[in-house]
């Protein structure tokens, strides 16, 4: 077992229980992962989706609770982002297959609905809404600048490689 130093290791270690019979070998282990995965990815395309079909018919009524439950089903997804990359696991993908492209754009495609949305519901009627346009601009591009940067870094990784 690692040596753990933060919180989010700690929290990780717990919950992963390494030492547990439940598992078995590391055979079995590996399995129980990979179906754990594949569930992971169908309900990150799933509950996105039943969240913004609850939001479109439910309307402002239901807007706080879904923005609970869109939070609360986020918030694990960017805890193990962190956890796997502070472990310093590869994550960027080099070729993008048809497949890939498809499960992404599922995948996050929900969420700027569910954020568009609740925008739309939650925003009263003082005009704010082209400073959250705004803001929203300013995420988008600095997701954008990110994708560069990391394709930029991930071109220097490989063209050193190619030189070794």
């Amino acid at each position: 077992m690692t040596t753990t130093t933060s919180r989010l290791d700690r929290a990780f270690e717990w919950f992963l229980d390494r030492d547990s019979a439940s598992f078995g070998d590391e055979q079995e282990r590996l399995r129980y992962y990979e179906g754990t995965a594949v569930a992971s990815v169908m309900q990150g395309i799933a509950v996105p989706w039943a969240i913004a079909a609850a939001l479109w018919v439910g309307g402002r009524p239901v807007a706080p609770a879904l923005l609970a439950v869109t939070l609360t089903f986020y918030l694990p997804l960017v805890l193990a982002s962190a956890y796997v990359k502070r472990r310093r696991v590869r994550v960027q993908i080099g070729n993008w297959s048809w497949r890939y492209k498809l499960l992404t754009a599922l995948t996050l495609l929900p969420y700027l609905l569910v954020c568009a949305e609740l925008i739309r519901l939650l925003m009263d009627a003082d005009g704010q809404l082209g400073g959250v346009v705004g803001g929203g601009v300013g995420v988008a591009l600095v997701g954008v600048v990110l994708v560069i940067q990391s394709r930029r870094q991930r071109a220097r990784e490989l063209s050193a490689t190619d030189e070794d």
